[in-house]
């Protein structure tokens, strides 16, 4: 996989964690990229033993995590930014920012919200990593590549029209253009 330049995404759970880990040790030529940040319990406010599998994987310099599909983990009908705010800063600890993608996990997040109020929960998640009058990026050109090399965010798409893909977070945190 690694030889014909493509990742290894990871959809688990936080009990999978240390296999995952396990698995990306062994293969430290290949990028794993951890989606949705493990699934953890935020629903249930559970941040052990999710922190310690994190932990693990993020140690390890052939691993990336993808900041999406927080609010689906989350009480869909009741969810706030503060109930993600510990599994995000968590991973930004662990991975920092140039090891973090922002994902909207569109249309599944519309289960638990519009896909603007993923967005604009990720913004205000991240706004802290933004120096100030930061000006947004512009948006990266639209790619099938699996690399991961983008560097801002999609563009908020129409509401059931184009599926955004995946990005990394900038230096100066999430943010965004509108459609032009």
């Amino acid at each position: 996989m690694a030889a014909a330049g493509l990742v290894y995404d990871l959809v688990v759970l936080p009990h999978q964690l240390p296999a995952c880990a396990e698995a990306a040790a062994a293969h430290p030529e290949l990028t794993f990229v951890l989606d949705h940040l493990g699934k953890p319990g935020i629903a249930a406010g559970e941040l052990s033993p999710w922190t310690a599998g994190l932990r693990a994987l993020a140690a390890l310099p052939n691993t990336t995590a993808k900041l999406s599909g927080l609010v689906t983990e989350a009480d869909w009908d009741a969810w706030t930014t503060a109930d993600l705010r510990p599994y995000t800063e968590e991973a930004l600890e662990l991975y920092g920012p140039d090891r973090l993608m922002f994902g909207s996990d569109w249309p599944v997040c519309r289960l638990a919200a519009s896909y603007e109020t993923v967005l604009e929960t990720a913004r205000e998640l991240t706004r802290h990593l933004a120096p100030p009058n930061a000006q947004p990026s512009s948006p990266p050109p639209r790619s099938a590549s699996t690399a991961l090399t983008a560097s801002s965010p999609p563009r908020a798409p129409p509401p059931d029209d184009v599926r955004p893909g995946t990005h990394h977070l900038p230096r100066g945190g999430l943010r965004m253009r509108g459609l032009s």
